[in-house]
């Protein structure tokens, strides 16, 4: 049973993964990830993430409306997997919430702050740096360590036109990632539809196997007659 999961609100200003009790109950307008895993966790709260999340989910008024089908679903992992972001994930989460406590703020104030270029607090700057560890460390992990992510504050232009400032990657790294997941995406959607293909055509070639055998008649078990020897 797992202690704890992630959960992101369906509709949120915030690409925010936050961690809660899995004995909770949790409100139909929130998305459950039914994982613990710090990897995943990084990956949740990474650029990379956010950027497939605001070009393949909708909007809700100003906000980004989450959908998992679009946003998660279809988001193609890396091949090297999540570990090599797992201690990343961990130490991130744990100093978030050591700022959130000691700040009495939730996750939306937080992430104001830790957007806000004014704001230089060394626990924030500590906070964007390992951002932008896990992020580099998920480039290392697609095999993408040629792309320079150029982690800084940026206007995202799918934004409103007044809060567009985000600690991020830059908009051309933004676009060469959306690129780059995208071909992922569809490689991976061949190789599954290839891999249909094959087991159907197997199992149709069992099908036309199995009949005639099952109609052979068994060789009779039975043996000759013989002579009565003492007849």
């Amino acid at each position: 049973r797992m202690e704890q999961v992630f959960a992101i609100c369906r509709v949120t200003k915030f690409v925010a993964p936050a961690i809660i009790k899995s004995e909770q109950v949790i409100a139909e307008r929130v998305v459950v990830f039914a994982e613990s895993r710090y990897g995943m966790f990084a990956m949740l709260c990474s650029s990379l993430h956010e950027v497939w999340a605001r070009k393949n989910a909708s909007t809700f008024e100003t906000r980004l409306n989450y959908t998992p089908t679009d946003a998660y679903e279809t988001l193609p992992k890396p091949g090297a997997g999540l570990s090599g972001v797992e201690a990343l994930g961990a130490e991130y989460a744990r100093n978030r919430e050591q700022f959130m406590t000691t700040e009495a703020v939730g996750l939306t104030d937080f992430y104001n702050l830790f957007h806000d270029p004014a704001r230089q607090d060394p626990r924030l700057v500590s906070l964007r740096a390992l951002l932008a560890d896990i992020d580099r460390a998920l480039l290392s992990a697609y095999s993408w360590t040629d792309l320079n992510p150029e982690h800084g504050y940026h206007e995202v232009a799918s934004l409103p036109a007044n809060d567009q400032v985000r600690f991020t990657i830059s908009e051309a790294a933004r676009l060469e990632v959306l690129r780059r997941l995208s071909a992922l995406n569809r490689q991976r959607y061949k190789e599954e539809q290839d891999h249909a293909v094959s087991l159907a055509a197997a199992q149709e070639a069992l099908a036309t196997v199995l009949p005639r055998r099952r109609g052979r008649q068994p060789r009779s078990s039975g043996t000759s007659e013989q002579p009565d020897m003492f007849g």
